[in-house]
């Protein structure tokens, strides 16, 4: 057997498996709604793939989420697992897309959960807003007024579970967000910043264009995404 250098292996594995999918029109994925909405805007007029640290994250991420569904399996008959949800909105012509993570059904009751692998549990006292609204929006599709965000140590395999009810108010801000998100889309004209926090602009991959207010047909804009 010949000499493996396996971070080589591993880096060529991760960018073959890498698939193009391009965004629908009027479509937004429910992982992307808690997300400043100028980041949004920019990703319908220019995707860019995920680095290799990147990759590499939501590879672990997935393996963990695998093991804790077998966990889940092991103790309940009834799951149904990685299902896809749409919501529409007729008037506006807007698409909602999604893939909840684990759906149990335990004496004719149904528990929506959704994991998220983190670094640590030592930041994590309370749901993170973003993932608050995806788990909305797949409550809301699955007719569903209770469900449970799982955060899971890389390190540990600890777990910090949150328990969720609906909120229509906070459902209802962010499709009000998505509606003038998609206005912007239609009228290229760019939303404001609004991030989550410092963190998303620091790993957003368009804060190069963003922090010199860039839009769509501007000429350095042009000479940048050629």
């Amino acid at each position: 057997m010949p000499e493996l250098d396996f971070n080589s292996l591993v880096e060529e594995y991760l960018l073959a498996q890498q698939d193009e999918h391009p965004i629908k029109p009027r479509t937004f994925h429910c992982s992307e709604l808690g997300y400043c909405p100028r980041k949004i805007y920019y990703k319908r007029f220019l995707q860019k793939k995920p680095d290799l640290k990147a990759l590499k994250n939501f590879v672990l991420g997935d393996l963990i989420h695998e093991k804790l569904t077998q966990m889940l399996e092991f103790k309940y008959e009834e799951i149904e697992s990685e299902g896809r949800i749409v919501l529409y909105l007729p008037r506006e012509d807007i698409r909602f897309a999604g893939k909840f993570d684990d759906l149990v059904r335990v004496d004719n009751k149904e528990y929506l959960i959704e994991k998220k692998s983190t670094r640590s549990l030592l930041y994590i006292t309370e749901p993170l807003y973003h993932h608050k609204i995806q788990l909305m929006f797949y409550m809301k599709a699955l007719g569903l007024q209770e469900g449970y965000l799982v955060y899971i140590d890389k390190k540990s395999f600890d777990t910090s579970c949150f328990k969720l009810s609906f909120d229509p108010e906070l459902f209802n801000q962010v499709l009000k967000k998505i509606i003038r998100i998609q206005k912007n889309i239609d009228e290229k004209r760019l939303p404001r910043k609004q991030p989550l926090g410092e963190w998303e602009c620091n790993c957003c991959p368009y804060k190069e264009i963003c922090a010199k207010n860039l839009n769509v047909g501007d000429e350095e804009w042009i000479s940048m995404t050629d």
